[in-house]
């Protein structure tokens, strides 16, 4: 490991053991003590089949998939129990029980459709993720909110490395019409109501799609998504606001998660000329004319090298925040 990339596996992770290997999907045996999760995936990689096969390279092609993920009954809310070096084991483990791949979009659709939930939720990933990461976190949040939303993970190609930051900004800006098309084809296709979770440079996608869909069509993202959550979105402040305003209609229930000590962030900001961004502003009036609701995390526990996922890694943040969408469900 060159000592640039010690750095910044310190700085932006957190901790020297946050850059130890990273984590790869796994097959485990099936165990009634353990529950599974089923995450739906769209993939804009390039890929052959399977989830450990999905790369870092740009495609304009999306791949379509469902994985079961299994999750350990010591399950410990806010971590993903990663096997390591270890052989996966259903009782101490996540790990993958089947991954299946929909050889056309429609029979994709068509089985989001079907399914029970009421609601889907997009989860776009933030930089430095690789697609066993995506996946795995989408089904660790699934399991630890205990919503009842449909999981969809949209894997966009993220270089999966720490030094792939400008590669990473790009590939976001590359996959805005594919993040548009999903939105329109899960609305269209399913019927169902969309809430959109976005972490870090995930929020700049996800932020550019809706700005780029309501351009482009007669319909106003808002008429699709009942709700948006950017946690620790890299963003700065000022294109936010013209993000936002660029929209017809801002989306109900439009909320920001917001720490102060985010290390990643602070990364961010230092590479881009030292400015601000909007997941280390804490102030609820900041955006509040805009429609937009600022929750502080920043007095929550973090666990070892989680400051900038705090939203879902700290048990008690997860507690707090499940209480607060209780609240607002009704209007998901």
């Amino acid at each position: 490991m060159t000592i640039l990339r010690s750095l910044l596996c310190i700085f932006v992770l957190g901790g020297v053991a946050a850059c130890a290997p990273r984590g790869v999907p796994q097959i485990i045996p099936l165990n009634d003590a353990a529950s599974v999760t089923r995450v739906y995936v769209a993939a804009l990689r390039d890929r052959d089949t399977g989830l450990s096969s999905f790369g870092a390279d740009r495609t304009t092609e999306m791949a379509y998939l469902h994985t079961d993920i299994s999750i350990p009954p010591s399950h410990v809310s806010g971590e993903i129990e990663w096997p390591g070096r270890s052989e996966p084991d259903p009782l101490k483990h996540f790990g993958v029980i089947e991954a299946r791949r929909y050889p056309a979009e429609q029979s994709f659709f068509e089985r989001l459709r079907q399914h029970e939930a009421p609601a889907v939720m997009i989860f776009v990933h933030g930089y430095n993720v690789n697609p066993a990461e995506a996946v795995y976190g989408m089904a660790q949040m699934h399991h630890d909110y205990d919503q009842p939303v449909l999981p969809l993970a949209f894997l966009w190609p993220s270089a999966g490395d720490p030094l792939g930051y400008v590669y990473d900004r790009q590939s976001a800006l590359f996959a805005r019409d594919q993040l548009v098309a999903l939105i329109n084809d899960v609305h269209s296709k399913t019927g169902k109501p969309i809430v959109i979770l976005a972490h870090s440079l995930g929020s700049f996608l996800t932020m550019e799609a809706m700005r780029q869909n309501d351009f482009a069509s007669n319909r106003s993202a808002a008429d699709m998504i009942g709700g948006v959550f950017l946690m620790s979105p890299d963003l700065e402040p000022d294109v936010f606001e013209v993000q936002i305003d660029a929209l017809d209609r801002v989306p109900e229930n439009f909320v920001v998660l917001a720490a102060k000590k985010d290390p990643a962030l602070n990364f961010s900001s230092l590479i881009t000329g030292k400015r601000p961004r909007v997941g280390q502003i804490t102030d609820p009036e900041a955006w509040a004319e805009r429609g937009v609701t600022v929750i502080d995390l920043s007095a929550f526990r973090e666990t070892a090298g989680s400051a900038h996922s705090i939203a879902v890694t700290s048990p008690e943040a997860i507690e707090f925040l499940r209480e607060y969408l209780e609240e607002i469900r009704p209007d998901l």
